[in-house]
């Protein structure tokens, strides 16, 4: 096992297509085997929400890679082969794990590495648009939001773009709302745009991110609206003391997935 504590830019060209995201388990079986593969690290302390982007070498090239954190609650992950995008909201030290599998064998990981990262308690918000950044249009791009439920039984919703932007992209001019008693919530993207670097910046592309922590929610049904390209979305949002369920029936423009998570 190899503990590789690096703090790199990484050059990531992040999903082209999104997975959905994946919630992970600490245990992992592993046979004997031992590797020269290291995790790389664009930061070793982030805030809450703040975009970690990661990737490991290949012990070799048919090998396949499947990534965790632990603790595992409240992160995200949006995984390409040996790369991948890691959102963590609760704060303290996680170990980020690249898990190698035979293509013949993708039961029992024959190694790992792994590497330390410290979130501290502070919401990530995205910078300022600076002189050294554009904005691009998001006409005909698509967004998925992807929910995660916080350390207190908040309800986190990470929004994602489809398309790929110049150098480490972000979203800005989105909102999003709740209605206390009118049981509503409201993700608009009307007015939004990608921040991205200018020039070809070494041709590094990414899919650009929006972190939207809401208000711890109640019990109860929720009205869902939401706003993109000039398209209205509606649907709705089940809280229970124990699961978030979404109705959400729409396959483009506004995705939400999953449709369900355990409430922490």
């Amino acid at each position: 096992m190899k503990n590789v504590k690096t703090s790199i830019m990484i050059s990531l060209s992040l999903l082209t297509v999104i997975p959905a995201c994946v919630k992970n388990s600490a245990s992992t079986g592993y046979s004997t085997g031992t590797n020269g593969s290291s995790i790389s690290l664009s930061k070793t302390v982030v805030e809450r929400g703040e975009p970690l982007l990661v990737s490991t070498t290949k012990p070799d090239v048919n090998a396949i890679i499947r990534w965790k954190v632990y603790p595992a609650n409240n992160s995200v992950i949006l995984p390409k082969d040996n790369q991948a995008a890691i959102f963590i909201n609760n704060p303290g030290s996680h170990q980020v794990t690249a898990n190698y599998y035979l293509p013949s064998d993708t039961t029992i990981a024959y190694d790992s590495s792994n590497s330390t990262i410290t979130v501290v308690d502070t919401i990530y918000t995205p910078p300022p648009v600076g002189s050294d950044y554009d904005t691009a249009s998001l006409a005909g791009d698509q967004i998925t939001l992807f929910p995660t439920s916080s350390l207190d039984s908040g309800l986190v919703i990470l929004a994602n773009t489809a398309r790929l932007y110049n150098c480490y992209p972000y979203l800005t001019a989105y909102g999003w709302t709740q209605g206390g008693v009118t049981s509503t919530l409201n993700f608009d993207f009307r007015s939004a745009e990608v921040v991205e670097g200018k020039g070809d910046c070494s041709g590094i592309k990414n899919t650009a991110y929006a972190y939207m922590p809401l208000n711890t929610l109640a019990s109860g049904i929720y009205t869902i609206t939401a706003n993109f390209n000039q398209v209205n979305y509606q649907g709705s949002l089940t809280v229970t003391d124990t699961d978030y369920t979404f109705t959400w029936n729409y396959s483009s423009g506004i995705i939400i997935s999953p449709l369900h998570i355990k409430r922490n």
